[in-house]
């Protein structure tokens, strides 16, 4: 396995990269007049650094990463855990993201806190560990390397420095050019800069020039963050790596590394990505009778569908998500060919009581041209069970519930048209959706009594799937 190391990554994004870069430090300058001596200056302190990790009995941080800009003139931060706690040679603690991992110097432990699959379903890796803790056994779980790696300050330079065998050696490769920056205090320390120009990427590194410890990390925000980066309205941005209270010790608290087993966690040998949540109840069966007010598109919507093979309600309120859901579906619509298209009967459903006339104003100007319906009475909101803004149903041509979604995501936005193609062809789109989640449950449970040594019995019914799970240590 080739683990992903915070150069690594740093040459890959240069790779990528098409923007140039802005830092808050200046533009360094070559000591006594000559480029190549401030070069070999700035390597010889990265070498000095690099030392002082690889010989230490012990290091910790209050480490984070930290994105701060401006938005409309409005200070905006946002933070994530990246700090690290290690005592050689097998004694690690580490908080990286959704990541909290800790060698006790006999085993290794790791979970992951990820709301969407419900914290991998408790899932806890134990796993042994080495009499010398390598970079690679630290990341030797797929779902360990994704998770801690994949924030936007990518895997822990520190990490990298304290196991590598040789920290940083990406940055210090051609293309990428060393310099001295300028001085000034981090974290109430003195601090050299070092300049690393990657073209068209620059990052920083500050080093406190009495111990060699980084204690900050400039990073360029525009590659990782492009979407803020072509923002008209962004201004004063920074992406940094801070490794606050970083210190080097002789020795630490065995609590710092003790293994926090969650309760009623499952121990697996190799963390399982959990297969998607189940479909909606109402996908695959149909609803009962009810009729909707009739859409400015002079068609009918009732528990038969609207009299073509496709009828797809997208219910919104007037705010910011429902306008971007409006806006995609409208895209997807209009990407189908037009025998397609033929064949589908969309509109909006407004959720929020207003006047028809306010309704078609509001879609008008988010260039959204589907028919509407005003639902005051909330037929629709009971029938479906719609319970948040925006949320899409798409009905097959006998009134079958085919797709049921809330809090619209890329990846079903990618395959909406193929989804809708799929419905106006009459195919059972909502019944294979069950039929995959039942097979995906099943596999996944066999995958898990194979790693944890518990047993997860089969069942063929979703239902039965979930309410086994959940009796058999607290699964979903």
């Amino acid at each position: 396995m080739q683990i992903k190391t915070f150069g690594s990554w740093m040459m890959v994004a240069c790779l990528v990269g098409t923007l140039g870069c802005s830092s808050s430090t200046k533009t360094p300058t070559a000591a006594s007049g000559e480029g190549s001596d401030t070069a070999a200056e700035a390597r010889a302190l990265i070498d000095l650094t690099a030392n002082a990790y690889q010989t230490a009995s012990a290091y910790r941080d209050s480490g984070y990463v930290r994105l701060a800009y401006s938005l409309a003139g409005e200070p905006f931060e946002d933070r994530a855990p990246l700090a690290v706690s290690f005592q050689s040679p097998n004694l690690l603690s580490i908080d990286a993201y959704a990541v909290q991992l800790s060698s006790d110097g006999k085993r290794l432990q790791a979970t992951i806190q990820d709301p969407e699959t419900n914290h991998f379903d408790g899932q806890c890796l134990s796993v042994p560990v080495s009499s010398r803790l390598t970079l690679e056994e630290v990341y030797a779980d797929p779902m360990v390397a994704q998770f801690a790696g994949s924030g936007m300050g990518g895997p822990a330079p520190q990490l990298e420095l304290l196991l590598s065998d040789k920290p940083l050696a990406a940055w210090l490769q051609a293309p990428a050019e060393l310099a001295l920056g300028e001085r000034q205090s981090v974290d109430g320390r003195a601090c050299q800069s070092v300049v690393i120009d990657a073209e068209p990427l620059r990052y920083v590194l500050w080093i406190d020039v009495e111990d060699y410890l980084i204690r900050r990390l400039e990073l360029p925000w525009q590659a990782i963050a492009p979407g803020l980066a072509n923002d008209p309205q962004l201004s004063e941005a920074s992406l940094t790596i801070e490794l606050a209270d970083a210190e080097f010790e002789r020795r630490l608290p065995p609590r710092v590394f003790a293994l926090q087993t969650p309760p009623m966690s499952v121990q697996v040998t190799t963390l399982i990505n959990p297969p998607p949540a189940a479909p909606h109840a109402l996908v695959g069966s149909r609803v009962g009778s009810f009729r909707l007010p009739e859409s400015t598109g002079r068609f009918d919507v009732n528990e038969s569908g609207s009299g073509r093979p496709a009828t797809v309600l997208m219910w919104i309120a007037n705010h910011g998500s429902s306008q971007q859901a409006a806006m995609a579906l409208q895209q997807a619509i209009d990407a189908l060919p037009q025998e397609v298209q033929q064949r589908i009967h969309p509109a909006v459903v407004m959720a929020e009581p207003q006047s028809s006339a306010d309704t078609g104003r509001m879609l008008r100007s988010w260039g959204v041209g589907m028919p509407w319906i005003d639902d005051t009475q909330a037929v629709g909101r009971d029938v479906f069970q719609i319970t948040e803004a925006p949320c899409l149903v798409v009905m097959g041509a006998d009134g079958s519930v085919e797709l049921h979604q809330q809090r619209l995501n890329d990846g079903l936005l990618q395959i909406l048209p193929a989804i809708l193609t799929e419905v106006a062809d009459r195919q059972p789109v909502g019944r294979r959706a069950l039929d995959q989640y039942i097979a995906s449950q099943a596999s996944y449970r066999r995958l898990l009594s194979q790693r944890s040594g518990l047993q997860f019995p089969l069942s063929t019914e979703s239902s039965l799937l979930t309410a086994e799970i959940r009796s058999n240590q607290n699964l979903r």
